[in-house]
């Protein structure tokens, strides 16, 4: 069954590095980590309202990022693929999704929430 419930990722992210995320936000990737892009991973698999051919995500990237400073608030897309393999049938399938985050950026950290549905 799919689940509306937001998710939340954090992120340390010193200053002079941030200032370089709006030309490269793939920087976002590198700096969450591999446990916490597991975590998304993970989360993003749950609240799939279909789980079978053992959905997996990949190809993950980050567009449409956007920053107000003086608000300290922002927006970017997680763009992902879901790739199923139907064992039975030896029938592979994939498909492309997001998920939009806004996000807080206060003190070097990052909080970004979303919703996948």
């Amino acid at each position: 069954m799919s689940t509306v419930n937001p998710i939340e990722i954090k992120i340390v992210i010193p200053c002079l590095v941030f200032k370089h995320i709006q030309d490269n936000p793939e920087m976002i990737l590198s700096l969450m980590g591999q446990q916490q892009l597991d975590f998304l991973k993970s989360r993003i698999v749950d609240s799939l309202s279909e789980s079978d051919g053992g959905p997996e995500i990949n190809d993950l990237y980050v567009s449409k990022f956007g920053f107000e400073n003086d608000l300290g608030e922002g927006v970017f897309r997680m763009n992902f693929t879901i790739s199923r393999r139907f064992c039975c049938s030896d029938v592979s399938a994939a498909n492309r999704d997001y998920i939009d985050f806004t996000f807080e950026y206060r003190n070097e950290l990052m909080i970004a929430r979303g919703s996948f549905f």
